[in-house]
């Protein structure tokens, strides 16, 4: 069984300070009360991280809650991972990482599993038959409504033809790259994870997925151990929400700095405080866009009946006050 490794906590006065100490090696200086409402938000996050990875992966659950992460791990345990990759790219598609809810977060195993109770439409069964799979896709227009996809994938579409359109550009990729998907995420040379990710990040080309859902999918593959990648930085350039929220966090030095040197210091921060770059991220993105009302603490516990368990939406009390 694989160790899991939880994110260091500590109190949210103790993170402010961190946060002011962190901006302050970049040379931008704010003070704890700034920070406050971020640090509050990252609270969250590092609280729903560990959350996330302390939740048992099993069969049954999975086929209870549609739990699109226990149908990856199930595969990668299993010794399948062309199929584990196959199911990380299907969670990305549907944005499982950002959904607010267990509806939209149990939309790729639904998928998956074609609307039944067991996996269906597998790596295996789609990309030895395009043409019957879309033909599948047709005949489930109904069933199609229900999904739904998470923040990071909003402005995704329901309609067959869309949906065919993502996934056959992703077998295409593959076989562009190797013919199964294990060979198409495998680094290209003895590199580190992170220059193995940053590869994978450039490379990665497939229809409507851009830098979020790019860097959503390899950072959810390196998490599980699919392949050996980790995220080099937070990847803010040409982001949107992200990048507005570090703007935000630094406040008017923001206003002299190049959107690779806001990006370069929120890499610090992650770094110092010893977080994964999407944690970070996804604080950022999350925060910016709350009304000034939701970003002076957090809001109160609640843990959905999850199938991804998404990370804006737990809340076990796993950080002190």
């Amino acid at each position: 069984m694989t160790r899991i490794r939880l994110l260091p906590v500590r109190s949210r006065i103790a993170l402010q300070h961190e946060i002011v100490g962190a901006l302050a090696r970049s040379g931008i200086q704010r003070t704890p009360t700034d920070v406050k409402p971020f640090a509050d938000e990252l609270a969250r996050q590092i609280r729903s991280a560990n959350y996330l990875q302390s939740l048992p992966a099993n069969d049954e659950g999975a086929q209870k809650s549609m739990n699109i992460r226990a149908f990856i791990i199930h595969a990668r345990d299993s010794g399948e991972l062309d199929e584990a990759l196959w199911r990380a790219f299907l969670a990305a598609h549907f944005g499982a990482m950002s959904a607010s809810n267990s509806a939209i977060a149990g939309s790729a195993g639904k998928f998956l599993c074609a609307f039944g109770q067991a996996p269906t439409w597998t790596w295996e069964n789609v990309s030895s038959d395009v043409p019957s799979f879309n033909g599948d896709l047709e005949s489930c227009q109904e069933e199609l409504k229900s999904l739904r996809f998470g923040n990071h994938r909003k402005f995704e579409s329901k309609q067959p033809d869309a949906l065919a359109q993502v996934i056959e550009s992703f077998i295409c990729w593959v076989r562009l790259h190797g013919s199964s998907p294990s060979a198409a995420f495998a680094p290209l040379h003895d590199d580190t994870h992170e220059q193995a990710f940053h590869d994978l990040y450039r490379r990665f080309d497939v229809c409507r997925f851009g830098r979020l859902g790019k860097f959503d999918l390899l950072c959810l593959i390196g998490e599980l151990k699919l392949a050996n990648i980790a995220p080099d930085s937070c990847y803010l350039v040409d982001s949107t929400g992200p990048l507005a929220g570090a703007k935000k966090l630094c406040g008017p030095q923001a206003a002299g700095l190049s959107d690779q040197k806001l990006s370069d210091a929120m890499d610090g921060v992650a770094r110092d405080l010893q977080l994964p770059y999407a944690v970070m991220e996804n604080a950022l993105c999350i925060w910016q866009k709350k009304p000034q009302s939701q970003v002076n603490g957090l809001p109160q516990d609640e843990v959905p009946h999850s199938a991804f368990i998404p990370l804006e939406s737990i809340g076990h009390a796993v950080i002190h006050t």
